[in-house]
């Protein structure tokens, strides 16, 4: 999932309680499974892990989420 953002653009995650999360400008879906995502340099793991695409440049994250690591 390339996308051509211009390189100005900032990554912005919004984290709202433990169950979801808003990614804004992400570059690039690196991997993806029940239990982790890897977008740009963010590893987000946790257990029944969903992601749905809002637009060209946000996506939602929804389910159990543990932790958020900057990779």
């Amino acid at each position: 999932m390339r996308k051509l953002i211009p390189e100005y653009s900032v990554l912005s995650l919004k984290l709202e309680q433990d169950k979801r999360i808003i990614i804004d400008n992400f570059r690039e879906l690196k991997d993806l499974s029940e239990s982790l995502i890897v977008i740009d340099q963010y590893m987000i793991t946790g257990s029944f892990l969903k992601i749905t695409k809002m637009d060209n440049t946000t996506l939602e994250i929804y389910g159990q989420i543990k932790e958020i690591i900057v990779v």
